[in-house]
């Protein structure tokens, strides 16, 4: 897991999104390796620690051209 400190004003979701690079569930698995986390103040302030867990990439699927 990596650890992240907060700056001033920082979002849970807006972090999750940079991190994560916009991956489907990230907000919810830092919520979820962060009990409390929603309970504080947001935006957050200067210096609360979040861990960030390691997620595995989704899978691509094929894509299919209906005109090849």
């Amino acid at each position: 897991m990596t650890k992240y400190i907060t700056k001033e004003g920082d979002q849970i979701d807006d972090i999750a999104y940079r991190y994560y690079d916009g991956m489907p569930g990230a907000f919810e698995a830092v919520l979820k390796a962060n009990r409390g986390l929603s309970a504080l103040p947001h935006p957050l302030a200067a210096g609360v620690e979040i861990e960030l867990p390691a997620l595995e990439q989704p899978a691509q699927e094929e894509e299919i051209s209906l005109w090849d």
